[in-house]
């Protein structure tokens, strides 16, 4: 009986001990000829084939190397499902599929191979028709490319230039596959980069990658899976000093290379200055360490809440000092700093990474992605005891409407590396359009935080009219959770800034690693989530998924709700089934539940880098339960089966988000059982980058935080859950404080 056991204090977050059930999943996607196919399937042959004589006729005049070019297959809107990758089109011809760019393809192919598919689409088999009907042209990738330059023209001429006049590039070799082709476009970007530009010394090029193993990203195509260390950026990246844009032109039009990014520094928002205050917090010895990778910390008061100091990657005097002691004062104290505001007392210590400039103070060498993730993950390395490392810096741009920036790529590597939580500042705004989120607010496996304002009575409002909003490349959902971002600062003014935002976060997430007997990143992460406000779970480009203050100590459950947690190492092809989770009786009413329920599933995903569509693996969850009768599954919650239009499933649905995030207050719903189950499965798109084993065999981390709440605060939710669930369960936290009565 409940009242025989000890009554708990607290009510910790629970883990399922319960392993899922497995079983063979029904295939899924189609790229059948429906009626619209039908009705364009002839124009668009004619099409195609005169597209295909025009190439076949300049052919030698297009960017090659080796005899190949790369061709971009652009797609018809409707065609943007993996199920709709060309394949019957192309899997007799002498191509080759590299990767998803734009909503189409590139391909590598040379002039026999043209001349093939030329002849596959006079006299289609019948399974090549639906391909047909999908392809809007076929383009040089090249000239394509110099499309997407000559459209940001403008921003490129206003890029901050050197001393000696120069900005600064990283360039991607162009992703040829066949080993002729790529060494002779490594060649000839090199002859064009020998005259006119400035590169980094070798030591800063050749071995940008970082000198610690990394996860394995992505496969390029046949090539071995490589890891950070050897992955194509230690040998296919350069970083070159341009005077002029149209330099940069030249090179894409040669078809050398296949993306390029221009090196920005991370700056913040410029504080105030002036006294601290003079009372140093109590019983701090013991408190979680935030790293603040920032401007670093110069000023007395603080010092004794430093728990370590690394070596400096930026001088003092090339460093933002003052924001990074904002930052700093803020992960030590931010409710003392804005006593007015409800930021919940969760006090730490701090790591200090000297890493960001001051705003127009140009670093030599440049501060490429790779030297910032280098710093950083020799600075994790040696810290194993910081879980937390706060990045309140940001590039002064917004991020690419398609591409991951290779800072936050990079630093997602090595996060995910050495196990990290890394909480981004979503960026501020600087009054042009769209206000997209800043680099590297574009990290998929970061917590990022915009800003929110506050109302009189110190608590949340709406959203900040300085943060930078959603979404992310591809209509990535960030930022993920907002908070306070008009602060008193050093000095007594007050600053607004998304930058703010993240300390508190940070603050918040440290001691969820504290409290928990085997944290991971995904882990915290999900419990935050699981404590955000905003209504219905659903996500607000401004303001993410709210603040994390809808329960304060997200480790631990309210008297009406019960929090489990649980991880599976998952394979694409089978079909996952928890079963057997109680409904509490106090969220049954007559038989009907009565009550909210959130599901929160956080994948690790398999991710590429030779085009866009960065993530090539995806998880879809839901709850519900098995009818008997029928054995079919009843959903209440999360995605069954999708059937909406691919491109408004993306948005809507957060289909190919890593993040699966549903709620739902339930208010008198019919249920036929008092157990649930949650079901889940991998999916893959991209199939064709990667070998079948990896397909078949590779097992995908999915964390998974599950929320049961009863209607009626006073109802005893939690003790029913765990006297139903009896073994079957066990605490996530580190202590239990009990009271025997």
């Amino acid at each position: 009986m409940v009242g025989d056991r000890p009554v708990l204090t607290k009510n910790p977050a629970l883990k399922l001990l319960v392993s899922a059930n497995k079983t063979k999943a029904e295939s899924s996607g189609s790229s059948e000829m429906n009626d619209v196919r039908k009705a364009r399937v002839a124009d668009y042959q004619r099409r195609l084939l005169s597209n295909l004589d025009e190439l076949i006729e300049s052919y030698w005049d297009l960017p090659n190397h080796a005899g190949k070019v790369i061709l971009w297959f652009r797609l018809h809107d409707d065609a943007a499902a993996p199920s709709h990758t060309p394949k019957s089109l192309l899997n007799t011809i002498n191509c080759i599929n590299l990767a998803p760019w734009r909503g189409g393809y590139l391909i590598e192919i040379g002039l026999t191979g043209l001349d093939e598919l030329k002849t596959r689409v006079q006299s289609p088999p019948k399974g090549a028709l639906p391909d047909i009907a999908n392809i809007l042209a076929i383009e040089s990738f090249p000239d394509a490319l110099g499309q997407e330059f000559k459209q940001r023209l403008k921003e490129l001429e206003t890029l901050s230039k050197d001393e000696q006049g120069y900005s600064w590039f990283l360039l991607s070799l162009a992703p040829y596959k066949d080993a002729r082709s790529r060494d002779e476009a490594e060649k000839s970007l090199k002859t064009l980069l020998s005259s006119g530009f400035v590169l980094t010394a070798p030591d800063e090029v050749s071995s940008e990658a970082i000198p610690v193993p990394i996860e394995e990203s992505t496969p390029a195509t046949s090539q071995q899976v490589l890891s950070f260390s050897t992955e194509q950026f230690a040998t296919t990246q350069i970083v070159a000093g341009l005077s002029e844009a149209n330099q940069l032109e030249k090179l894409i039009l040669s078809g050398s290379i296949g993306r390029w990014e221009a090196i920005s520094q991370p700056i913040g928002v410029s504080p105030g200055d002036g006294q601290e205050p003079d009372s140093p917090l109590p019983n701090i010895e013991n408190a979680p360490i935030v790293a603040v990778v920032d401007g670093g910390y110069h000023r007395n008061f603080y010092r004794y809440a430093i728990a370590w100091d690394e070596d400096k990657l930026v001088s003092d005097g090339d460093a933002d000092r003052r924001h990074g002691n904002v930052i700093t004062a803020l992960v030590v104290d931010a409710s003392g700093w804005s006593s007015n505001l409800a930021i919940p007392n969760f006090p730490c210590r701090v790591g200090i990474v000297q890493a960001v400039p001051a705003r127009n103070r140009l670093v030599s060498p440049p501060l490429t992605p790779n030297r910032i993730a280098r710093h950083l993950a020799e600075a994790m390395s040696r810290h194993d005891d910081t879980f937390v490392w706060n990045f309140s810096a940001n590039l002064d741009q917004e991020a690419h409407p398609f591409d991951v920036s290779e800072l936050a790529h990079s630093l997602r590597q090595v996060a995910r590396h050495f196990n990290k939580l890394l909480v981004i500042s979503s960026g501020n705004r600087t009054g042009k359009a769209p206000e997209r989120i800043s680099p590297p607010a574009d990290c998929d496996s970061a917590l990022v935080v915009a800003g929110r304002s506050h109302d009189m009575f110190g608590q949340v409002d709406d959203a900040c009219h300085v943060s930078r909003s959603g979404f992310g490349p591809d209509v990535m959902f960030k930022p993920d959770l907002s908070w306070f971002s008009r602060h008193r600062i050093p000095g007594g003014n007050e600053e607004t800034g998304s930058s703010f935002a993240a300390p508190l976060v940070s603050r918040l997430a440290a001691h969820c690693f504290a409290n928990l007997n085997e944290p991971t990143p995904d882990l915290v992460r999900g419990l935050l989530l699981n404590a955000a406000d905003q209504p219905a779970g659903k996500f607000c480009r401004y303001r993410g998924y709210g603040s994390p203050i809808r329960i304060p100590e997200p480790w631990n459950c309210p008297e009406n709700t019960v929090i489990l947690s649980w991880k599976a190492e998952m394979q694409a092809g089978m079909e996952y089934l928890w079963p057997n989770i109680a409904i509490p009786p106090s969220m049954l009413r007559n038989g009907k539940l009565a009550g909210r329920i959130r599901l929160i599933a956080i994948l690790d995903p398999t991710i590429q880098r030779l085009g866009d569509e960065y993530f090539s693996s995806r998880v879809q969850v839901s709850i519900g339960w098995r009818d008997a009768t029928s054995n079919k599954w009843k959903n209440l919650l999360g995605v069954d089966k999708p059937e909406t239009y691919e491109h408004v499933a993306r948005k809507d649905e957060q289909k190919w988000q890593p993040v699966q995030f549903f709620d739902k207050v339930f208010k008198r719903t019919n249920v036929d059982v008092d157990q649930l189950s949650v079901r889940a499965q991998i999916y893959w798109r991209h199939k064709f980058m990667y070998d079948a084993n990896i397909l078949q065999e590779r097992e995908h981390p999915v964390t998974f935080v599950l929320s049961l709440e009863s209607e009626e605060k006073s109802a005893d939710t939690y003790n029913q859950f765990r006297q139903l669930m009896g073994i079957n369960v066990d605490t996530l936290t580190t202590e239990i404080d009990v009271e025997v009565q």
